[in-house]
């Protein structure tokens, strides 16, 4: 497999050499600000995985658009040190989630989407929420409960909840949001028929995503990052 491996599994120490946890909104979060903040500055908020941390989705900051303030959140659930979660699991592949521990994540979620775009005064038409694994599935979640909150979600090797599809709002509504969906064919964390059963499900819903499958483990790689920023520069013209 000749791809790049983004090493997502990165020591706290290193990424938050160069920034400060910051601790005044909802979560807890690393930040990066371009050198001005104009009309044209779009807002990023990126949510790791089960059991990882804020420096994990941060070093990803490089990546992303140089005019971009970047903000990776901490999860609200303590697993150990320098480990958190979105909620806690029960099972294997993800497993099945602690439903009112995912509800009152996406409630801080919601709360912390519009705490930074008044910090940073951004409106909504330039946020975008994005995550790996359990980060992945909390972006979709918002995308399809609180879609009036983005323009753009990124969903990298996430699953679409059960409890969720019942709390979807309506599609006319979903669509305002673009959203980006990459999966790895050999993940055995997240295997690729849940995000199979993603696509299928929002195509069900006439609900437009652009989807993408990768011949890779439960990671991210070069390829998929250079289509996720393909598909962010398309946004952003």
């Amino acid at each position: 497999m000749k791809h790049l491996i983004l090493l997502l599994t990165i020591a706290f120490a290193t990424a938050t050499a160069h920034a400060q946890l910051q601790t005044n909104m909802a979560l807890k979060y690393l930040v990066k600000t371009p050198k001005a903040i104009n009309s044209k500055t779009v807002l990023i908020i990126l949510m790791h995985g089960y059991g990882s941390n804020e420096a994990d989705m941060f070093s990803l900051r490089s990546e992303l658009p140089q005019n971009a303030v970047v903000l990776s959140a901490r999860a609200p659930i303590t697993l150990r040190e320098n480990g958190f979660a979105w909620y806690n699991i029960d099972g294997p592949n993800a497993g099945g989630s602690r439903i009112n521990e995912t509800f009152t994540s996406v409630s801080l979620i919601e709360q912390f989407i519009t705490q930074a775009g008044k910090k940073y005064k951004i409106p909504a038409s330039r946020i975008y929420i994005g995550g790996f694994s359990q980060g992945a599935i909390m972006s979709l979640d918002i995308a399809l409960t609180h879609p009036e909150l983005i323009h753009g979600a990124i969903v990298m090797s996430g699953r679409l909840q059960d409890e969720i599809q019942s709390k979807a709002v309506s599609a006319d509504r979903i669509n305002k949001v673009s959203i980006f969906i990459a999966h790895g064919t050999e993940d055995k964390v997240i295997p690729i028929s849940k995000g199979r059963e993603e696509k299928a499900w929002l195509d069900n819903k006439h609900i437009y995503c652009d989807y993408h499958e990768y011949p890779m483990v439960h990671t991210i790689t070069r390829e998929e990052m250079t289509d996720m920023q393909k598909w962010l520069a398309k946004q952003l013209k």
